[in-house]
């Protein structure tokens, strides 16, 4: 169990065809498929998922296609680690920063295009950074092949109802006695180690 549902774009147009799940790219490449991406692929998100997603298009492109990535902040701001950002930039994949999709455009159903907005920071939220705000009549169309949506991962259990499957503050232990939540599943999206150290903690928690 834990954060292996992608989080959805709620956007017009995101289930025309050519829109795909970066999960699923990521396994079904991992499976030994190569899907046709075509020559131009665009990924939305600044975290660590969208990079994935970015280099493994990069390999699957087209001979002379490109792989972009759009992201509503700057590339300081984003949460992905700087050094999965770095190998993205270095390998020739070009980040348009300050972006954000409004609409995907599609014909007979197939996405062709998508329209996005040129942002500006505004006034810092509760979070401490700045906001980011739509520049109006910035409007502006990029042709496309493929879409990857990369904009967070979600938790997913399939077992017992969500409501039990819940920590107490400063507790791992669930309201479902003995069971007990960590990493992505108590988090949401992080990372191995955080994982790895909240299963220490559990360990210790059982073993007392």
């Amino acid at each position: 169990a834990g954060a292996q549902k992608s989080a959805t774009l709620n956007i017009e147009g995101i289930n025309s065809e050519g829109v795909i799940d970066p999960l699923q790219l990521l396994k079904d490449v991992k499976d030994g498929k190569n899907p046709k991406l075509g020559k131009t692929v665009l990924i939305i998100g600044g975290g660590n998922t969208a990079m994935d997603v970015a280099r493994v298009a990069f390999r699957l492109v087209e001979e002379g296609g490109k792989v972009i990535i759009i992201y509503r902040r700057t590339i300081k701001q984003m949460p992905a680690d700087m050094g999965e950002i770095k190998a993205v930039l270095d390998e020739g994949v070009e980040i348009k920063e300050l972006v954000s999709p409004e609409k995907i455009i599609s014909t007979n159903g197939k996405a062709t295009s998508i329209v996005c907005s040129q942002i500006q920071l505004g006034e810092k939220d509760e979070s401490g950074r700045q906001k980011p705000v739509k520049i109006p009549n910035s409007e502006f169309e990029i042709i496309i092949d493929t879409i990857i949506p990369a904009v967070g991962q979600e938790i997913a259990f399939d077992f017992g109802g969500e409501s039990m499957l819940t920590s107490t503050p400063n507790s791992f232990e669930t309201q479902i006695p003995n069971i007990f939540l960590g990493g992505d599943a108590l988090r949401g999206a992080a990372t191995a180690i955080k994982a790895i150290g909240d299963g220490r903690k559990v360990a210790q928690i059982i073993i007392d």
